[in-house]
Parts: structure tokens; sequence; C-alpha cells
């Protein structure tokens, strides 16, 4: 027999107003950002502002990182050891790739002017290409 889920949101003043209906259950609580805070970005949001600094050279020094490294860090030792050597590997693997997108995400950008006048040039070609054939068929 499953025991349905219900799902509460609310201050932390209207869930504990509720506690003695949920007393001696399993909960869990998700504590949500308040509205006036900041939500994180988008991983396609991070991925151009980090475009953006780099292009800029607004990098920081991995020194002022330290952090966030050390909390990636804490939970890998939490970690298993194959687990550990797993996240390490992705984390080559993601970083490499997030090097190879912003690598060609500035190629593009210095080639976007080429590409466009190459593919009006093919349109062109194209309606030049079908009137050419309609006066053909007109023939």
């Amino acid at each position: 027999m499953t025991s349905q889920l219900s799902e509460l949101e609310g201050t932390w003043e209207n869930i504990l107003a509720l506690s003695e209906k949920f007393a001696g259950r399993r909960v869990r609580i998700v504590v949500l950002a308040n509205e006036d805070e900041e939500a994180l970005p988008s991983p396609e949001e991070s991925f151009r502002q980090a475009s953006l600094e780099i292009k800029t050279g607004k990098t920081r020094p991995v020194s002022e990182l330290w952090e966030g490294i050390d909390a990636v860090i804490e939970m890998m030792e939490s970690l298993p050891e194959t687990l550990q050597q797993q996240v390490a590997e992705y984390l080559k693997d993601y970083i490499a790739e997030l090097k190879d997108e912003l690598q060609w995400e500035e190629s593009f950008e210095k080639t976007q002017p080429q590409l466009v006048a190459a593919a009006q040039r093919a349109k062109q070609e194209i309606a030049e290409g079908k009137a050419q054939e309609m006066k053909l068929n007109e023939l």
C-alpha cells in the first residue's frame, strides 16, 4: 500500500502551523529562494556570460574560487573511490567540452558575416536558377 504524498508551500510559519498533522511522519523540506532574491542563471545563460567574460578578459583567478572548489572536493570525498574517479573524469570531459564550445562560439562569431553572405549568395543563385528553369519551360 502506498501512502499519498502531500505537497505544501508557504512560509515557515505556515508550515509550522500544520506540524501536528504531520507529527511522526517523514517529511522533505525544500527551501525556496525569496522572491526578491536573484535566481541562479540557467546553464545556457551562464555559458553566454562566461563566453562574454572571456572575450572581454574578465576571467577570475582560481584562487578566488577556493570556497566553491573546497565544497566540490568535500562532496567528492564523501563518495566511494570508484565514484570519485568517475566524477573526476566527468569534470575533465565537461570542462574540455565547455572549452570546445567557447572556441566554436568565438570562431562562429568571427566567421558569421561570411556565412551570412554565403547563404545570401546561395539563395540568390537558387532564385536565378528557378527563373532560368521557368524561362526554359516557357519555350
